[in-house]
Parts: C-alpha cells; structure tokens; sequence
C-alpha cells in the first residue's frame, strides 16, 4: 500500500473505534488496521474546502483519546502540508464528480451493509 492514495469515508472511522452498533469485532478490527496501513504507508486525500476533515472532527476528537479513529485523524491534521502524505482535490460542490476523475485513489468508503459482510 505504499504511497497509495485513499480516500477514508468517516463511517470507516467511527466503526475502527467500535461506535457503530451491530458491526463485529472483526470489523472493528479491519477498519482499524486499515487507517494504520494509510497512516504507516499510504497518502490521504481530501477535499480543497476541508469539508471531510470537518466531517472527521465533527464526528471525533483527536485531543481525546487513543483510539484507531482518533489517532487517524491526528494523523491527518499532523499531515496537512505533507506531500507525501497528504493530497487534496477539487470543490466540495464538485467533489464527487472531481473524485471519478482523479486517478489513482483507493476509496474506503464502505457502506455499512459492506462493513458487516467484512
């Protein structure tokens, strides 16, 4: 997975730290070794507005705890103005369409149907 771009749904956060109900353990576990992978090996990308990583934050405080989650999106803010961790992509009024056209991203963005067939 090195260098490899993604893109993380804020689903896949909140079930790596076990606040989504219903989803089992391996689930847990997945999510969570996937942001470990992205932040030991791959890059991230967001939107130019911020408006998924203030969709991270609304959703998790990374001041909080030491959860997969949390620590993700520590990392994320501690990577903002590195390039090789870190890309950003169109509007947010565009970021759909900018997101079909931008190669080479791996997107986990997971339905939680797709979460607990995991």
């Amino acid at each position: 997975m090195t260098g490899e771009l993604s893109v993380i749904d804020t689903n896949v956060i909140l079930v790596a730290e076990g606040r989504h109900e219903d989803m089992s353990p391996e689930c847990v576990a997945t999510c969570a070794s996937r942001l470990a992978e992205i932040a030991t090996h791959g890059r991230v990308a967001l939107d130019e507005c911020y408006e998924i990583l203030r969709e991270y934050l609304n959703k998790n405080d990374p001041k909080r705890g030491k959860n997969a989650g949390e620590v993700f999106v520590k990392w994320v803010i501690r990577n903002q103005t590195n390039p090789h961790r870190y890309s950003t992509f169109g509007s947010s009024g565009t970021m759909l369409a900018n997101m079909r056209h931008f190669h080479g991203i791996r997107s986990y963005r997971i339905s939680i149907r797709r979460i607990k067939s995991l």
